[in-house]
């Protein structure tokens, strides 16, 4: 009886303490699953996209970044209910790792996929031919197997090797003592650093080679189409804000399993949500700078109607979009219906 009351009390303490941020994680969770929602519809029904290889990568980029926002607005909303309902938090172990378990695979398809695309990239700019004509899409999607894979290993793993203990609030570092959690963490550490590392080997390569070419404008802006430089740079800013946020909450989250008191862990756990703040980030960011992303939700506005919408919210979010003449009788139409292969 003592030690259920210790634990109501708890985690009376660890929701009064978080619930300031939960309350402004929510609108912010809630833009971003709508937001990606709309790109990964759009994407998936655009037959063009689906063609070519990074943006198969993209599309599960970003239902990456939908399952982890939807997944923390379920989880911080089953925590606000029991709180009313049942006046605690208290949990059992294995619901709570059930109850993350879009939260994880989220998260989890995010890392991949952003280490897949910079792998891709690098494919696609030092070997274009080979990427063009011998790097077949079924290899793409026996990456995506491996993927799927590991996320269910993982996801399975931690399950089993957990047990039906309560706890005071349901949250990953719950979870702590789990070996699976601690072998997901590193993995996941260390691609997000291989990640970064190759798309700054890789920016610094293309404008090595772009600087070399700076006495001939036709070259040099052959090679840059070539080599896709903005949706490379596009990409690497991305992995820079996930990398960034990820890395601010992997610090919290450290300090946070290394305290042996609950409530002092929590604590320092809260300022590790901040973490969600880059779905958001990332996913107007691919809006604004990527063309075929504009172009596949205005398609997919117009099917439905609203159009107009589009043309309001393109009036409001700040455009990259260039338009180059290279040579003479090519058209805005022709460069807005030209898609590259890679």
């Amino acid at each position: 009886m003592d030690t259920a009351e210790n634990l109501h009390n708890i985690s009376v303490v660890i929701f009064d303490d978080l619930s300031a941020i939960l309350y402004a994680v929510f609108p912010i969770d809630a833009v971003t699953a709508c937001m990606t929602f709309v790109e990964f519809v759009a994407l998936v029904n655009d037959h063009r996209a689906c063609l070519r290889k990074s943006f198969l990568l993209i599309i599960a980029l970003i239902f990456g970044y939908f399952l982890s926002s939807c997944g923390s607005i379920l989880s911080s909303g089953v925590s606000c209910v029991m709180r009313l309902i049942q006046g605690d938090c208290v949990m059992n172990l294995r619901s709570c790792l059930c109850l993350q378990l879009v939260h994880s695979v989220g998260y989890i398809l995010v890392i991949a996929s952003s280490f897949l695309l910079a792998v891709d990239r690098t494919l696609a700019i030092v070997t274009p031919v080979w990427y063009n004509r011998d790097y077949k899409n079924s290899w793409l999607y026996g990456q995506f197997v491996l993927v799927l894979f590991y996320i269910a290993l993982i996801n399975v793993g931690m399950y089993l090797s957990s047990n039906h203990q309560d706890i005071p609030y349901c949250t990953m570092i719950s979870s702590r003592e789990n070996q699976f959690l601690m072998f997901e963490n590193l993995v996941n550490n260390v691609l997000l650093a291989l990640t970064v590392a190759v798309y700054i080997a890789l920016i610094v390569w293309v404008k090595w080679k772009l600087y070399k070419d700076r006495e001939n404008v036709v070259l040099q802006m052959t090679h840059q189409r070539r080599m896709k430089s903005k949706l490379l740079l596009t990409l690497a800013t991305c992995v820079f804000i996930h990398a960034a946020t990820f890395y601010l909450g992997t610090i919290f989250g450290s300090i946070a399993i290394a305290s042996d008191n609950i409530v002092e862990a929590m604590s320092l756990a809260k300022y590790g949500i901040l973490v969600v703040i880059s779905g958001l980030l990332n996913a107007i960011f691919l809006f604004c700078r990527t063309r075929e992303i504009k172009l596949a939700v205005r398609r997919l506005l117009k099917k439905c109607g609203l159009e107009q919408l589009f043309t309001k919210s393109s009036s409001i979010l700040p455009s990259s979009n260039r338009t180059h003449t290279v040579g003479i009788g090519t058209s805005t139409t022709e460069q807005l219906k030209t898609w590259e292969c890679a």
